[in-house]
């Protein structure tokens, strides 16, 4: 059977994979409609068997699954696997540990920047994949074949995969290389949402800085909210609606139904009546509070040719030892090579400084020249 549907099936198989040394892992997911992605399958796979457990079976007991993500002796391969991350996450304040992550190893191995698992699937093992259902609702039950199928496939070919390019890594002796995109990957700050941070998320550029502190305690009460009722903040309330709030500074909640995007029976509700206490509350409080308001430095304007030199030389580079371009360097960091004595960026350090780095800092020392041979840009050595 593909699909387990009760606790003794689903503590039978997850025991039988805690004896592996690395599994493949995937989730199904909706989050259109509700703050935390609900949960609608997992699926899981060994080189013995793939299967899917229903997580909206009543009483269903995930921990086995918790467990097995939580077991420090096998490897969880994923690919793409941010969001299914943040799904363990959010389950057990926990990220799953340790981890593969299939298109990561890609960027080094000459399958691009973000390389779909379809892409993989066929140009690693000649094989075509049915990606119909990708954006069906996964809520639904009882599940068609069709999405049963789909499911499994999702894992059912991540392992050879992941052989695939674990050789290739070896070969190349690139194992290291995506050490630090992992790390990224399983950093906790990436999944942790902090409610006192997230007016930072409110394109509040054009508006003055007085309007901050409305801002900072709506957009705070905001995610509080959200949270409890489980439903996305701008669902809530819009950010725009935020900043109207903030610049027209409602006192009573037929004031507050005047605000652009806000229903009078909004308004007249409770919630409407806790923003305009939050407003009040700011009003009437004398000393000021501090936020941490912080501009971005502003950046020399590019220069354009050398910095458009210097991307010739990343997509040479990054052709010839066949690693995504975006992983060895950004048009950011080319702009710091470009206008900064030493800049500290990941361009100039490691692996990405013997393949780039050290040739871009010859082109800015005058050190290397650039010639067309045969209507090729070539890069020479004076």
């Amino acid at each position: 059977m593909s699909v387990l549907t009760n606790n003794q099936e689903i503590l039978e198989f997850c025991n039988r994979l805690s004896k592996e040394s690395f599994i493949a892992v995937d989730t199904e997911f909706m989050r259109e409609n509700t703050y935390w992605p609900k949960l609608c399958l997992i699926q899981l796979a060994s080189e013995k068997e793939a299967k899917i457990i229903d997580p909206l079976i009543e009483k269903i007991d995930l921990r086995p699954i918790d467990n097995l993500m939580q077991n420090h002796q096998i490897i969880k391969i994923f690919h793409s696997g941010r969001q299914d991350i943040e799904i363990f996450y959010n389950r057990n304040n926990e990220v799953p540990y340790p981890v593969f992550d299939t298109q990561i190893a890609g960027m080094v191995c000459g399958f691009g920047h973000s390389a779909s698992y379809d892409s993989m699937v066929s140009n690693i093992l000649k094989k075509n994949i049915d990606k119909a259902s990708r954006f069906t609702d996964w809520s639904l039950r009882p599940l068609s074949k069709k999405q049963i199928n789909y499911a499994l496939n999702d894992v059912k070919y991540l392992l050879d995969i992941y052989h695939f390019l674990l050789h290739d890594l070896n070969k190349r002796n690139r194992t290291e290389w995506i050490k630090e995109e992992i790390d990224k990957l399983l950093n906790k700050n990436n999944y942790f949402i902090d409610p006192k941070s997230c007016w930072k998320k409110i394109k509040i550029k054009n508006h003055s800085k007085k309007l901050l502190p409305v801002i900072y305690e709506l957009s705070y009460w905001r995610e509080i909210e959200s949270q409890k009722l489980d439903l996305p903040r701008n669902r809530l309330l819009r950010d725009e609606a935020i900043i109207e709030i903030a610049e027209s500074l409602p006192k009573t909640q037929n004031e507050l139904s005047r605000v652009r995007g806000i229903s009078k029976s909004f308004s007249m509700s409770k919630k409407g009546s806790e923003i305009i206490n939050v407003v009040n509350k700011i009003k009437e409080r004398k000393e000021t509070i501090e936020i941490n308001f912080e501009k971005k430095k502003k950046e020399k304007k590019y220069n354009e040719p050398v910095v458009d030199l210097l991307k010739i030389l990343l997509n040479i580079q990054s052709k010839k030892h066949k690693v995504s371009a975006n992983l060895i360097s950004s048009v950011y960091d080319l702009n710091r090579i470009v206008n900064e004595d030493n800049p500290d960026i990941q361009a100039l350090k490691g692996w990405r400084y013997k393949i780039f780095g050290k040739y871009a800092l010859e082109i800015k020392k005058g050190e290397i020249i650039v010639k067309i041979n045969d209507g090729k840009i070539k890069f020479t050595k004076v």
